[in-house]
């Protein structure tokens, strides 16, 4: 045993002088407790700092190699390690998620491992209609608001999809764009997440009385049964200046985006299919004539509401619709667009054509922010006066699926 201890304080003396600058100190574990006599003699040691005493292990904490520790140790025959206290690497991707790299590139792959966006959504709004967000999740950094008159409850914390797909949209390292303020209309009424038609036209409505400053974008990433009171709601709030993006739906129908509310709102909300790395169209997601565009949906990571750390991976059209309201943000700053007709138009012209693989995927444009073509022609569009009656639609509520 004296052969073994004296090899290990050969190790911690001759610790490299890489190893002492990158390490928080030295510790010695030794197992059992120490003896009363054993402990009063080490903390005459100064560069002994503390002791820990478990049922099985007691740890030395040291601020530099100890040989006196390690004799005295080895003198008692105490059975010990001693180490360097060397920093902790956390296992995390280095690299921006795949479908941010997607975005900055002509071709599928290889992926370049950067995402270097043109603009990043500064003094752009994104209205996120959900579940509500996690607000202290590290993704946000102080850009998530509550509408102050609207719904104040905590988030649904066993529900993380708000914030999921916040963080798809807007999230500092996750999100498409990196800067843009992050609005908060949380849907549920009560503390098991589910919500209404009803609940999502008062919020809609909310927003068409209190209009925010252009250019805002609202994000909607769940579908219900057609519902006309939504599609009106829509089609008034576009025409105050809104720009909306919904969720295809994760049916693998061509019917679904057409049936069912808000994806059906063709004349006022773009309807976002998913498709996976390799651009080919989701099995599950919905396509046809009334999904308008694609962008990522497979195997996405964004915020959780476990921990302010807390990451989570899923696939759905849900992902998709903040991934392109994301890419609207970006171009919003780029090209100074305040109104819906030229941020549509600025979406589409920079959108690649016809690189979408699978059955039936017309129209066939998938978000990018890749090789920027010149600025969009500048389009005007006319908003009338607030309609005074979307208050009196009579809300009937229905439950309102996620996708």
């Amino acid at each position: 045993m004296l052969l073994r201890q004296l090899a290990v304080l050969a190790l911690i003396l001759g610790c490299t002088a890489e190893s002492m600058q990158n390490n928080m100190g030295w510790f010695v574990t030794v197992q059992g407790l120490l003896r009363p006599e054993t402990t009063a003699a080490l903390y005459k040691f100064p560069e002994v700092l503390e002791l820990e005493h478990g049922a099985r292990i007691t740890i030395i904490m040291l601020s530099a190699p100890s040989p006196s520790t390690v004799e005295l140790l080895t003198w008692e025959n105490y059975v010990f390690t001693a180490e360097s206290n060397d920093p902790v690497e956390l296992e995390m991707i280095a690299s921006p998620p795949w479908n941010l790299q997607r975005l900055v590139q002509t071709a599928p792959t290889p992926l370049s491992g950067v995402y270097a966006p043109p603009a990043h959504g500064s003094g752009v709004s994104i209205y996120i209609l959900d579940t509500g967000i996690y607000p202290d999740h590290r993704e946000f950094g102080g850009r998530v608001r509550r509408v102050t008159d609207w719904k104040n409850e905590a988030p649904c914390f066993g529900e993380t999809h708000g914030t999921w797909v916040a963080s798809i949209a807007g999230g500092s390292t996750l999100g498409v764009a990196q800067n843009a303020s992050l609005w908060d209309m949380k849907l549920p009424n009560g503390d098991n997440c589910a919500f209404y038609v009803c609940d999502a036209a008062r919020a809609l409505s909310w927003l068409l009385h209190h209009l925010p400053p252009a250019p805002f974008l609202v994000v909607m990433s769940w579908k219900t049964n057609g519902s006309p009171s939504l599609v009106q709601l829509c089609d008034l709030l576009h025409a105050q200046g809104a720009v909306l993006f919904a969720a295809a739906g994760n049916s693998g129908s061509v019917l679904e985006p057409c049936q069912m509310s808000p994806s059906n709102a063709g004349a006022s909300t773009l309807s976002v299919g998913a498709v996976n790395d390799l651009d080919a169209r989701a099995s599950w997601s919905n396509y046809g004539p009334c999904v308008d565009i694609y962008a990522a949906g497979v195997s996405i990571i964004g915020a959780g509401t476990a921990s302010t750390t807390a990451l989570v991976v899923g696939d759905g059209t849900s992902a998709a619709a903040p991934g392109a309201a994301g890419v609207a943000a970006v171009l919003c700053e780029l090209y100074k667009l305040t109104t819906p007709a030229a941020i549509e138009a600025a979406l589409f012209e920079h959108s690649l054509q016809n690189v979408v693989t699978g059955t039936n995927v017309l129209p066939n444009f998938l978000v990018s922010l890749a090789s920027p073509p010149p600025p969009p022609p500048s389009v005007s569009a006319s908003i009338p006066p607030v309609v005074g009656h979307a208050h009196a639609t009579r809300l009937v509520c229905a439950c309102l699926a996620l996708v």
